[in-house]
Order: structure tokens, then C-alpha cells, then sequence
């Protein structure tokens, strides 16, 4: 049996750390002994109980939590990675930055590490843990494979990398029996007021960030058909940096066609509920999201970002636009007056997880 460590930030339902969950689950632990390390202390809810779990910095504030994690600090990577993440057969580490340090110090047999972002699109020039592009781009030679999530995440990293580094690519899974599973758990009376109703239900499940996510597209345009007397409710499940400046603007406008919902554990109850799923990217590495509501038989309209193209195979599962707030609009309004909209029939809802665990085996019995 292969002892296999994994190595990320934290644990968490958003993007990668949702990824990560679905790969040490569905892990077959008959041939790998599967253990999670993140750098801060996370619940370990996620993880099935044969997963083990440990982490460096603890979450607390008492001064003996305090004064441990400023020793940790300044011992740095190279003594956390000899202590935490010896004794292992291969290691990954599940993002770039700080876990790929941590990582690439270990004395580890194999070393692989998961890119999930459009790097070179990201201001940093590199990630901050490293104090140059060209002491990152050394680095990185340490891995014996880096693993994009996507075709367009792969070109992003060699962009910005060069191609001294083999980059494989592995597209990112979703969990079909949880999806559905959780799409059936029913709603507060309080969710049903603006959930139900004849109105059609658009929205999107996203990070709260206008530099990537463009949520001010989706608001704008939901002003754009209100005022148009094109009936419908926006619904916008999500957290993050920009979610005040979104809730300020809705209350300025009157938005009472529009509906922040704030971060959401089980946010497939309501992407079941949706008419309409909207992408609104600047840049998506993948799109997982876009994904689930394929599963649950959702219409799905996407700017032209990266990911959701490989997704939406250039538009054979939902319909793609130009990046830009008019497409969107067009694309948005045109589906609203059509009233013959039909759910999504056809797609393969099987591969995306068993194409992402087979080429998680090869690489792993590489």
C-alpha cells in the first residue's frame, strides 16, 4: 500500500478545496494510506472517516496556540516539510504558492502539484512564497509532474513557465450522487417565498469577487430587464470580498427582483431550482460549478472564459458568449422571452469523476 499525503491551505466547499474532498474520498484506500495536511486548522467534516487529517498552524488565541504557531513560522518550510511530510511514497500539493514549498522540500519519492488558476493572468508575477518568477520557476523542477485542471489551465501555466516542466492534464471532477442527493433537501418556508412563484428563477453560484467573477454584470442586467418589464428574479448564492459592495448597490437600485443569499452550505437546493445557470466570468480554470448544473439539467449560458468552453464542449452543452455585459445581455433576454427553453438531455453525467480518478490512478501508479 502506497502512503499518499496531500497537501493545501485549508479544507473548505469552495472550488479546489471541493475538488480536494471528491479526490481523497474517492481514493481507493485498498491500495493508497491517504493523509491530508493543511497548513491551517480546518474541520475535517469533509473527509470520510478512513482519510487521515493533520495540520501545522492552530486555529486558536490562547498564548500557547499563539507562541506555537510563531515557532512554526520561523523554523520555515524546509523544517515544516522534514517534520510534517516525511514518510511518505508520493506527495501533492494541491495548490501552487505554499503548499507546493511545503511540498517540494519533502523528501518524498514523488511529487506532483495541482494547478487550479489562470496564472498567467493573475497580477502577482509570482507566488508570494517565492521572492522571484525565475526562484519559482527552479522550484517548480523539484515536481515530477504539474497537473492542470483543464486544457486552457495548462497553456495559462506554460505561458507564464515555459515548457521545462511536464504539465499533465486531468480535468476536474464532481460528485454526481452527492449533487442530486443534496438538490432534493428541502426548502425554509423563507426559501420557498422567493424561490417559488411563476417568475423565472437565473442565478449563479460564485465567489464574490468582481475582479474575476464580474457578479456586477448579472446586476446590471437584471436593472437592464426589470426596467425592460421582462419578469424574472436574480439569485446570487455566494461569499466573498466584494459581497457589501453588491448588497449596497442592490438596496441603492431598489433591487427587489434580486436575491444575495450569502454563502450556502448546500448550494444544489437551489441550482435545482434554477431556470437558468449564468457563468459571467473574466476567467474560469475549469468551472466546476457549470458542471453541477449540467448534472441537475440546467441551461447554462457562459461568457467565453477559459474553462466553461471545455465544459460546454464550444457550446454543445449550453450556449457561450463574447466576454462582455451586452453578450450577456443579449444571450440572457433572449432566453427569457423564449418560453420553450428545455433542460439539458444527453449530457454524460458518469465521466467527469471516473475520468478524474483514472487519471489520478496513472499518475499515481506512474
Amino acid at each position: 500500500m502506497k502512503r499518499v499525503l496531500i497537501v493545501n491551505n485549508l479544507l473548505g466547499y469552495h472550488g479546489a478545496e471541493n475538488v480536494l474532498k471528491n479526490f481523497v474520498n474517492h481514493l481507493d484506500k485498498k491500495k493508497y494510506d491517504v493523509t491530508v495536511l493543511t497548513l491551517q486548522e480546518s474541520s475535517r467534516e469533509l473527509l470520510d472517516n478512513d482519510v487521515k487529517y493533520k495540520f501545522i498552524f492552530k486555529k486558536g488565541n490562547s498564548i500557547l496556540d499563539k507562541i506555537g504557531n510563531k515557532i512554526k513560522l520561523i523554523l520555515g518550510y524546509e523544517k515544516l516539510a522534514h517534520s510534517y511530510c516525511k514518510g511518505y511514497d508520493i506527495a501533492i500539493a494541491f495548490k501552487m504558492g505554499e503548499s507546493a514549498k511545503l511540498v517540494g522540500y519533502s523528501s518524498c519519492e514523488k511529487k506532483y502539484c495541482w494547478i487550479h488558476s489562470n496564472v498567467s493572468a493573475l497580477d502577482e508575477e509570482y507566488s508570494y512564497s517565492f521572492g522571484s518568477l525565475e526562484e519559482e520557476k527552479s522550484f517548480l523542477k523539484r515536481f515530477d509532474a504539474m497537473v492542470a485542471v483543464s486544457e486552457f489551465c495548462k497553456k495559462s501555466f506554460m505561458k507564464k513557465y515555459g515548457e521545462t516542466i511536464p504539465v499533465s492534464v486531468i480535468l476536474n471532477p464532481v460528485d454526481v450522487e452527492d449533487i442530486k442527493k443534496k438538490s432534493k433537501e428541502k426548502f425554509s418556508d423563507q426559501e420557498d417565498m422567493f424561490m417559488g412563484g411563476d417568475e423565472p428563477v437565473i442565478g449563479t453560484v460564485a465567489r464574490m469577487d468582481e475582479d474575476q467573477k464580474k457578479i456586477s454584470r448579472l446586476i446590471n442586467i437584471s436593472f437592464r430587464l426589470k426596467k425592460e418589464g421582462i419578469g424574472h428574479k436574480l439569485v446570487l448564492i455566494g461569499d466573498g470580498p466584494d459581497y457589501r459592495n453588491y448588497q449596497d448597490e442592490i438596496l441603492k437600485k431598489n433591487g427587489n427582483q434580486i436575491y444575495l443569499c450569502g454563502f450556502q452550505k448546500n448550494p444544489y437546493k437551489y441550482l435545482a431550482k434554477f431556470d437558468l445557470f449564468i457563468c459571467s466570468s473574466r476567467w474560469e480554470s475549469y468551472s466546476i460549478v457549470v458542471n453541477e448544473a449540467l448534472v441537475l439539467g440546467i441551461p447554462v449560458i457562459s461568457t467565453r472564459c477559459g474553462g466553461p468552453e471545455e465544459v460546454l464542449e464550444q457550446g454543445r452543452w449550453g450556449e457561450l458568449t463574447e466576454n462582455t455585459e451586452e453578450a450577456l445581455y443579449e444571450s440572457m433576454k433572449r432566453f427569457l422571452l423564449n418560453k420553450n427553453q428545455k433542460q439539458v438531455v444527453g449530457y454524460d453525467v458518469e465521466f467527469p469523476m471516473r475520468n478524474f480518478m483514472q487519471g489520478v490512478h496513472e499518475l499515481l501508479e506512474r
